[in-house]
């Protein structure tokens, strides 16, 4: 009975010691920096190592923030990388959010097995089951609200991917299949959005 009472006691203390109206962080005005370790193991990539790096802008009214700017760096013990810079104003405009982002993909050794049984991939070296790759993409997204909860949104992308194969006689060389060369893609797309959630992605 006493510990009951003893833990009651120690919960209203805290609750009245916190301000009721505590403020909130996107009321706050200035920059707040945060930092994400990334780890990652896979058969393969290897095991990968990278940061993830957010610098927040609060002006004291936009929610979640005013901006947002985010570098990542990851590479991976099999020659894997995937780094990025983001660019994030959830108020561009009144109502309106802008996310801007640069992707640069590497792998060393990309699998490529085409439709070959597993007795006949056992016949050829790493190099010529694996090719290396690039692969560079610039991506927009644009949100407009209209009359809640609609919501418009609008993005793209344009990438280019260059393949090379690991060997000369390689399975991916043999086989030739569409895109083995590589070449740029562009994509558009639109959307309207019904969403009574408070997220603004």
């Amino acid at each position: 009975m006493l510990n009951r009472v003893l833990n009651i006691a120690a919960i209203l203390a805290f609750a009245w010691a916190c301000p009721s109206g505590a403020q909130q962080v996107h009321e706050t005005v200035g920059w707040r920096p945060t930092a994400v370790p990334l780890l990652n193991f896979s058969s393969d990539d290897g095991t990968g190592y990278g940061l993830r790096a957010n610098l927040f802008e609060y002006d004291g009214q936009s929610v979640p923030y005013r901006r947002k700017y985010s570098a990542q760096v990851f590479i991976s013990t099999k020659g894997k990388w995937v780094h990025r810079l983001l660019v994030d104003t959830p108020e561009f405009r009144p109502g309106r959010r802008l996310e801007v982002e640069l992707v640069y993909e590497k792998e060393d050794f990309a699998n490529y097995y085409g439709g070959l049984s597993d007795e006949d991939i056992a016949g050829y070296s790493r190099d010529q089951r694996t090719f290396r790759q690039a692969f560079p993409e610039f991506k927009v997204k644009w949100i407009r609200t209209l009359r809640f909860p609609w919501r418009l949104r609008i993005g793209g992308r344009l990438s280019h991917n260059d393949i090379e194969p690991n060997a000369a006689e390689s399975i991916l060389s043999a086989l030739d299949p569409l895109g083995a060369d590589g070449g740029t893609f562009a994509q558009f797309v639109g959307s309207l959005r019904y969403d009574t959630r408070d997220n603004y992605n």
